[in-house]
């Protein structure tokens, strides 16, 4: 839950984030584990936020562009 409260936060009013970008912006929160998710001192990768988030629902896609893949708005809030 922790991390869905903090998607939601990230991505705003954004109607969608890149994978990339919504990585970093989980790493820069410092009272959060994102940023030495694996052995204690590597963030989370793209593949572990994504088995993270599967079990609500939640699958990263391509934007309206296809130019980048990354998660909607609208995934986390019906999560």
């Amino acid at each position: 839950l922790v991390l869905l409260a903090a998607c939601r936060e990230i991505i705003g009013v954004q109607t969608f984030i890149s994978t990339q970008t919504l990585i970093e912006r989980l790493c820069e929160r410092e009272d959060e584990p994102w940023a030495t998710f694996r052995n204690d001192d590597e963030p989370i990768t793209a593949p572990k936020l994504r088995n993270l988030l599967a079990p609500y629902g939640i699958k990263p896609s391509h934007n309206t562009e296809r130019t980048a893949r990354g998660y909607r708005r609208k995934s986390f809030k019906e999560a």
